[in-house]
């Protein structure tokens, strides 16, 4: 007449699923949120004739929101960073995407080349055929970015080179590179505007980097959809 009782626990065990269920749809804990841009004077060899590509993603950062167009793009519930990266060329998009980060450190790999498939066409409207459009030996940059580590108040640690910083949420790292006697030469965009803009205006590469902590957001600040 006892059996019964043996299968309480069962029973109980049962009830608590969905509840369990539940809590693995939670929220989360917040990541941060990166954004780093790049932007390049030379990298664009020649602009794709048929370049109807879709924004890879939008972000409000008034209205606190970041809008991905793939669903690896958004944030798991151990996320701990999120990057927006945006690399562009003469103005064109060369790459757009949103990467994340499960565990630290973690790298973002700037020395890759990228890739963009164009038809291209001559002054005249011939067409050249399909090609890479993006010309990387243009691209400076002469290093990766290693995201180290995020502490409570949402500081990131990065090692950029031989160089380690550390931004708070709402600050900001800026530099450019230029050609220095046939080295890549590291100018603090501030101080050295004027070594810059000299090699722009003599028509030689110049690539600006700049790197956001936009601080904590929560998941919900992210969706899946038309951008």
């Amino acid at each position: 007449m006892r059996r019964p009782h043996r299968l309480l626990p069962l029973i109980a065990f049962l009830a608590l699923l969905p509840v369990l269920a539940a809590l693995g749809r939670g929220p989360g804990r917040p990541f941060v949120l990166v954004e780093v841009d790049e932007a390049n004077s030379h990298a664009l060899e020649a602009a794709p004739a048929d370049d109807r590509r879709e924004p890879a993603y939008r972000l409000d950062l008034a209205g606190g929101s970041l809008v991905v167009g793939e669903r690896a793009m958004a944030p798991g519930r151990r996320t701990r960073l999120l990057v927006a990266y945006h690399a562009r060329g003469r103005g064109v998009t060369l790459v757009q995407e949103v990467r994340r980060a499960d565990r630290l450190p973690w790298t973002l790999h700037l020395t890759d080349p990228l890739r963009l498939e164009g038809e291209v066409r001559d002054l005249h409207g011939a067409a050249l055929g399909r090609q890479n459009v993006i010309d990387n030996q243009q691209r400076l940059i002469p290093f990766d970015l290693e995201f180290l580590g995020v502490d409570d108040q949402g500081a990131v640690r990065i090692r950029a080179g031989d160089e380690e910083i550390v931004l708070q949420p709402g600050d900001g790292w800026l530099v450019a590179f230029v050609r220095d006697a046939g080295a890549v030469r590291l100018l603090r965009w501030e101080e050295d505007w004027a070594i810059a803009r000299a090699a722009f205006e003599r028509g030689e590469p110049v690539t600006r980097l700049e790197v956001l902590n936009h601080g904590f957001w929560e998941r919900r600040q992210v969706r899946v959809g038309p951008r």
